[in-house]
C-alpha cells in the first residue's frame, strides 16, 4: 500500500494569470498476480483554491490500475476510472460534474537509462489559465546516467487545456502548450537529492492571451528550476 500528500502553490508575476493553491491526497494498493502482471486500486482527492476568487474545486478520482512487464526491458502501465468534480460556485447551475480519467505509459529500460511515452486525461488546477481545466497531456522522456552520480534527462510534452464546463452562450477557449525541457540530477548522501532543469513553454490559444489590444494568441516562456529533495528511509509494515 502507498500513501502520499502534496501541497503546492502557484504564483504569477503577470496579473492576467490565475494563482492557485493545491492540496492532493493519494492512496493506492497493488497486488502481483503473476511474475509479469500486477493490478491495483488507486484513489486521489485534489482540492484547488484560487486566492481572491470565490471558486474552489474538489476532485475525486478512483482508478483501476494494471501493469505488465512485456519483456525484461519493456513495461506497460494503464489506469482508468470515474472522476467527480465539485464546484463551490455553480457553473451553468451545476455544482458537480462526473467524467472519466485515465493514463497510459510505456517504458523501455536500457543499461544506462530509459525512454518513456505517456498519456494522461483528467482535471487539473488550470495551470494559471482557468479556475480548473480539463487536460490532455502527451509526454516523452529520455533519461541516462552520465557519470557515477549524475543523471541527465530530456523531455517533451504537449498539453491541451479547456474549461471544465463552458459558460452558456460563450465559446469555450482552449490553450495548446508545447513543453520541451532538459535536466540534471544527483543524490546528496542517502536521503537527499539535487536537480537542475530548464523548460520552455510555447503556448497557443484560440482567444487572445490577455485583454490588451497589443496581445497575441501565442507566447513563449523560459523557466529554470533548482530543487533539493529529502526522503526518509523506507518503513516496512509487517
Amino acid at each position: 500500500m502507498t500513501f502520499a500528500a502534496v501541497h503546492g502553490l502557484l504564483r504569477f508575476t503577470n496579473s492576467e494569470n490565475i494563482n492557485n493553491d493545491t492540496e492532493i491526497l493519494n492512496a493506492g494498493y497493488n497486488y502481483a498476480i503473476t511474475r509479469k502482471d500486477d493490478i491495483g486500486l488507486g484513489y486521489r482527492f485534489s482540492a484547488y483554491h484560487y486566492p481572491g476568487v470565490a471558486q474552489a474545486l474538489g476532485d475525486h478520482v478512483a482508478q483501476l490500475l494494471f501493469g505488465r512487464r512485456i519483456t525484461g526491458r519493456l513495461a506497460l502501465n494503464l489506469a482508468g476510472g470515474p472522476e467527480v468534480t465539485t464546484f463551490r460556485v455553480p457553473i451553468n447551475g451545476l455544482t458537480r460534474r462526473v467524467s472519466g480519467s485515465g493514463s497510459a505509459s510505456l517504458k523501455y529500460a536500457f543499461r544506462q537509462g530509459s525512454v518513456a511515452l505517456s498519456y494522461l486525461h483528467g482535471i487539473s488546477n488550470g495551470s494559471g489559465l482557468f479556475n480548473g481545466a480539463s487536460t490532455d497531456l502527451v509526454g516523452a522522456t529520455m533519461s541516462r546516467r552520465l557519470t557515477r552520480v549524475w543523471n541527465g534527462s530530456l523531455n517533451f510534452g504537449y498539453a491541451k487545456n479547456k474549461e471544465i464546463v463552458a459558460a452558456t452562450g460563450l465559446a469555450s477557449p482552449t490553450f495548446d502548450s508545447w513543453v520541451p525541457g532538459a535536466g540534471l540530477s544527483r543524490p546528496l548522501g542517502r536521503t537527499m537529492n539535487f536537480s537542475l532543469g530548464y523548460q520552455a513553454q510555447i503556448q497557443v490559444s484560440n482567444p487572445s492571451l490577455c485583454n490588451s489590444p497589443n496581445c497575441g494568441t501565442d507566447y513563449t516562456q523560459h523557466q529554470i528550476f533548482l530543487s533539493f529533495g529529502w526522503h526518509g528511509r523506507p518503513v516496512v509494515l509487517r
